[in-house]
Order: structure tokens, then sequence, then C-alpha cells
């Protein structure tokens, strides 16, 4: 879509500020920038499957596929990996 419309949203608790976003097998994780947790949604619903404890802040999420990992970063000049479900550090 080319318009900029709005096709689906989730809103967020007011006491949460929404930062990276990232897909893997058909799940949306979200972090949230001060909050400790990352919001994981079913692609195709939206519907919230759990969260997931994380670092503060948490500002940058991709997924690397190749690795089966999520690059993460907290602002600082580091990217942690971890693994997915978890969110465990593994590098």
């Amino acid at each position: 879509v080319t318009t900029g419309q709005i096709l689906r949203q989730v809103n967020n608790s007011p006491s949460q500020f929404a930062e990276g976003l990232a897909l893997r097998q058909g799940l949306l994780y979200q972090l949230t920038l001060s909050s400790g947790v990352a919001n994981v949604f079913d692609l195709n619903s939206f519907v919230q499957q759990g969260t997931i404890p994380t670092r503060n802040p948490a500002w940058g999420l991709a997924y690397l596929n190749d690795v089966d990992r999520f690059a993460f970063s907290d602002g600082t000049s580091t990217i942690r990996y971890l693994i997915p479900n978890t969110f465990a550090e593994v590098g």
C-alpha cells in the first residue's frame, strides 16, 4: 500500500514504548524501550502470544535467519546475539 494507510495495529499498554520489531517463524517480536519485556505476537492475527524478559534499554532487534539468532541493540556500540524464545545472550 502506497497510501500510508494503517492496515492493522496493536495498541501497547500506555506504560510501554514500542521499539525494535523482528519477524521469526510467524511471530513478531517487539521490544519495549524500558519495560524490560519483548512482546510476542502472532503475525496473522496480532494476538499476543506472551512476553520475554529483555535488557534495559532495548532499542533495536533484527532476526538472523542463517544462524537462528536475534541481533539486539541496547543503544550502545555493542550488538548482542540472543537465542529466540528465551533471549538468552550467546554472543
